[in-house]
């Protein structure tokens, strides 16, 4: 379930989709707890007991939401959430470093784009802030870990990537 931007102006809508079967099951107006709740009600009251997991984006009415109509069912995050996370901690981190590296000035959108994504010239300043020796490049290895746990395999592949993963994080962070 996440929600989604239409048109301007602040107006939303909430998708609920099946993961399994790759399909969206309704789409409601709004993204306020109400809403939601009436859109969860709606489509998997049926299914409430069978529910093992729900993935939800960030918004708090969702999160809410799902924890109160769904109390056994795991909450989880979709993956764009998770990166979108740690982007936000690299940025913080480069906003920090800064002021002590010209190295980082105009970097922002060559730390935060998908490599993919990175002009020639945001290929290089990437390049150039991975190999430096400050917390930035720590953060970017970090995500580039973390990111091995989504593409993992198997659950096994990616338990033991992010036990990998954690103990850098927790290791880099005392």
């Amino acid at each position: 379930m996440d929600e989604k931007a239409i048109n301007r102006g602040h107006k939303y809508a909430t998708v609920v989709s099946d993961s399994v079967r790759a399909m969206a099951l309704d789409v409601g107006e709004g993204r306020d707890r109400s809403s939601v709740r009436v859109l969860l009600q709606d489509i998997l009251g049926a299914i409430k007991d069978e529910s093992k997991t729900i993935t939800t984006g960030i918004w708090k009415a969702n999160i809410s939401s799902v924890s109160r109509l769904f109390p056994e069912a795991a909450p989880a995050h979709d993956r764009f959430h998770l990166i979108q996370y740690l982007n936000k901690a690299i940025d913080r981190v480069r906003r920090r470093e800064v002021k002590q590296h010209d190295k980082l000035k105009n970097g922002r959108c060559a730390c935060l784009k998908n490599q993919e994504n990175r002009t020639p010239n945001q290929a290089a300043i990437f390049r150039v802030i991975s190999d430096m020796n400050s917390q930035v490049s720590v953060a970017l290895r970090l995500r580039k870990a973390f990111e091995n746990i989504i593409r993992g395999d198997s659950f096994s592949d990616a338990k033991q990537c992010f036990k990998f993963w954690w103990y850098r994080a927790v290791a880099l962070s005392a």
